[in-house]
C-alpha cells in the first residue's frame, strides 16, 4: 500500500505527484531518482501538510534541493 502525495519543490519545478510507503518526516532526505545519468534527484523535506477537505491527494509535501 502507498500514500499518493502532492510534492511542491523550490527548484522551480510544478507540483507533482508522488507515492510513497510511509508520509516523509520534515528533515529526510528523499530521493526521486535519476535526474541525468549520473545525477539523482535528493531533495529534503521542509514542510508536510494534511490537507482538510476533498482535496486529492490530501498530503502535500514541500522540498528543497539546497543543502541545509
Amino acid at each position: 500500500m502507498t500514500i499518493r502525495c502532492t510534492v511542491n519543490s523550490d527548484d522551480g519545478r510544478s507540483p507533482f505527484e508522488f507515492d510513497f510507503v510511509v508520509v516523509p518526516r520534515v528533515g529526510e532526505m528523499i530521493d526521486f531518482g535519476l535526474q541525468h545519468e549520473n545525477e539523482r534527484q535528493q531533495h529534503r523535506v521542509t514542510r508536510v501538510l494534511h490537507l482538510v477537505g476533498t482535496v486529492q491527494p490530501s498530503i502535500a509535501v514541500d522540498v528543497t534541493s539546497t543543502i541545509l
